[in-house]
């Protein structure tokens, strides 16, 4: 994230996205289902939200990662 204070990883195997702490890499909540082989994963400038586009597909998904939904 823009504030380096969590990673965010998509799993192209089962189309999810996981959100870990920096510091501790213990992962924060469950995996977050999003679009099938997401291809790279963009920030809004502010840190709140994940953009995360599909290899395979014509959409993408949005995830608040204050909710992580």
């Amino acid at each position: 994230t823009p504030d380096s204070k969590r990673v965010c990883v998509g799993n192209g195997i089962d189309g999810s996205l996981m959100v870990f702490d920096a510091t501790t890499y213990a992962p924060v909540g469950s995996p977050i289902s999003i679009v099938k082989e997401p291809s790279s994963i963009a920030f809004s400038p502010d840190g709140k939200r994940a953009y995360v586009p599909s290899a395979v597909e014509s959409n993408m998904s949005v995830v608040d990662l204050t909710t992580l939904r």
